[in-house]
Formats: C-alpha cells, sequence, structure tokens
C-alpha cells in the first residue's frame, strides 16, 4: 500500500469569517492584566494561536466528524481531550476511529464547510504583522483543514505546526503522522521550545482555549498564556491563565480595560477596530470609559452588558468599536 499525505492541494480553499454567538461567562481574579504582564507582551517576538475555538469558531475534527455522520460521539471525547482529563493521543486516534475519514470525504467536507474564523482574528493578526511580530499557528488539528485558514490571514504555511491525515493509494484514511509534535500530550509545549531554540525569540505568547495550549506556558516555552474563551470558556484552564488573561476576548468579546490595555500594549497608531457580527446588535451606540485618558467609542450596537465586579467597567461584544489612546 502506497502512503500519501494528500493527492490534492487544501490550499485554495477559501475560510470565510462567520457569526457567532457569545460564549457564558464567569468572573476570575485574574481579568485585568498586570504590569509585568503588558510588558512582556508588549515585549512579544512572536504569537502562537490555537486554531480550533481561537482563531477558528469551530473544533474542526468535530465539524469533519459531523458531516461523516459521527459528530455526536466524536465531540464528546474532544471535550474530554480540552479539559485535559485524557492523553490528547489517545483522544485524537479515538476519535479518528470512530469515522475513518476519506480523502474524498475531506475534500468535500472543505468544498463544502469552508473553515469559520473568529470575528476580529484577521485584524488582530494584521496589527500583529505590522509590528513586526511573527504569527503561528499551534494545533492539534489537521494541516488539511487549517492551511486555508493560514492563506486568509496571510501567515506562511512553514508558521504551521499541527499534525497530518494520512490517505492510502486509493484515498483511504490509514492514520495520522505521528511523528508531528503536536500528535501527543504536551506536543504544544515541544512545538514551541523547538520554535523558541530555532528562531531565538526573546518573548513568546501562547493563546488558546484548552489544556493542551496552557501546557505550552512552561520554561523554554511560552512567557505568557492568554486564555482566548470567546467560544469555549473552559473554567479550569481561565484560572491558570497569567494575570490578566484568565478570559481575555480581545478580538471577539471586550473588557474594556483589559482589552485597551492590551491592545495599547502593540498599538503603533492611534486607533484600531475589533469587528465582531452585526447579527448580534440590537442597542444603537454607546460610549464607554476606561482608564485615564482611554475611552471605547461604539458608532453601532452591542448586544448585551454585564458588569466586572472587580471594576466598574462594562463588557461587550461589539460591531464597531475605536480604540483611542493619549
Amino acid at each position: 500500500m502506497e502512503m500519501g499525505r494528500c493527492r490534492t492541494s487544501f490550499n485554495s480553499i477559501a475560510a470565510s469569517v462567520q457569526p457567532i454567538e457569545g460564549s457564558a461567562l464567569s468572573q476570575f481574579n485574574n481579568t485585568l492584566p498586570s504590569k509585568e504582564v503588558l510588558e512582556l507582551w508588549k515585549s512579544a517576538n512572536a504569537v502562537c494561536f490555537d486554531v480550533d475555538s481561537t482563531v477558528c469558531v469551530d473544533e474542526g475534527i468535530d465539524e469533519l466528524a459531523d458531516f461523516c455522520g459521527a459528530g455526536e460521539a466524536v465531540a464528546e471525547w474532544t471535550a474530554r481531550a480540552m479539559g485535559g482529563s485524557v492523553p490528547f493521543e489517545v483522544a485524537l486516534a479515538a476519535r479518528l476511529s470512530l469515522f475513518n475519514p476519506s480523502l474524498s470525504q475531506v475534500e468535500e467536507f472543505l468544498a463544502k464547510r469552508p473553515p469559520r474564523l473568529s470575528p476580529g482574528i484577521d485584524e488582530l493578526v494584521k496589527k500583529l504583522k505590522a509590528n513586526n511580530i511573527d504569527v503561528y499557528l499551534i494545533s492539534g488539528g489537521f494541516r488539511q483543514m487549517i492551511n486555508p485558514v493560514a492563506s486568509i490571514l496571510g501567515i506562511p504555511h512553514e508558521n504551521i505546526f499541527a499534525n497530518q491525515l494520512l490517505f492510502g493509494s486509493k484515498g483511504e484514511f490509514i492514520g495520522f503522522d505521528e511523528n508531528e509534535p503536536t500528535s501527543g500530550s504536551g506536543g504544544k509545549a515541544t512545538a514551541v521550545q523547538q520554535l523558541r531554540k530555532a528562531r531565538g525569540y526573546k518573548t513568546l505568547v501562547m493563546t488558546g482555549d484548552g489544556a493542551t495550549d496552557l501546557e505550552a506556558r512552561k520554561p523554554g516555552g511560552a512567557d505568557l498564556f492568554i486564555c482566548y474563551a470567546g467560544v469555549q470558556l473552559r473554567e479550569n484552564v481561565a484560572a491558570k491563565a497569567d494575570r490578566g488573561l484568565g478570559y481575555c476576548h480581545w478580538f471577539t468579546l471586550v473588557d474594556n480595560r483589559a482589552a485597551g490595555l492590551i491592545l495599547r500594549a502593540i498599538s503603533t497608531t492611534a486607533a484600531t477596530t475589533i469587528t465582531t457580527p452585526p447579527k448580534l446588535a440590537f442597542l444603537r451606540s454607546a460610549r464607554l470609559l476606561g482608564p485615564p485618558g482611554f475611552s471605547i467609542s461604539l458608532g453601532t450596537r452591542f448586544p448585551w452588558t454585564h458588569f466586572s465586579p472587580c471594576s466598574s467597567t462594562v463588557s461587550a461584544t461589539i460591531l464597531s468599536a475605536s480604540f483611542t489612546f493619549p
């Protein structure tokens, strides 16, 4: 049997930005950034993003399984893996064994269900790149599904660490490449450590929603871990994030003080913009005050607000926000 990684290119498939509903929120005592966190963020040479439920609003393997008729069973395994209760490599093999996707199924899936990007991630990546900060995608998902995401965000494919589905000469599923660092538990930490060693980054930030992303925050790995909870809030992960980054929503759900301080740390211009889906909107306009000299003007609408117990700030899913700094 001849083994092949794929017999067609997945690079030209267009990803699309799709609206999502806001996730359930909880408050943690590590909501606002500390001075030390902001200094590290400001000095970052590289920012690494998880893909599923972070850069994208979906869990790629769950979506593929659903397309192939095994969605519910696979989603249960995904929840266990992301919560850290099952070794990643065990969960990955178990999930794939439930539906054994063929190459033709993967191709059809990508054609009919293109990746859905988290609102605002494209602007954030542009902002980071404009500040000469290298951007990477580090995922336990599959390259066949991540290449289109990287393409639309302008991230070089060599900046991807991810798994690889393997197919036989007739397109039948025969497994995944176990030599990829992200194929096992602790794989993202290994990928980050390899990256730092190869590129010599002094400060590296990891952003993601799951326990496998949190693992990257270790000596020789990421200097900061940001728990992104714009899609899935995993409280056991958020509680262990660095101070001020316990449930960071700075490209989907924006806490006006936390997000403002973080964006200010990388801002080289007077303002920046974050965009989220119009279908969530119902209020016409508002103006929120942050730290002295800082304000957020909402020129359109936002769907809900809540007041943080640690400050008199308002959080909102924002359709169009202009962040202005003194």
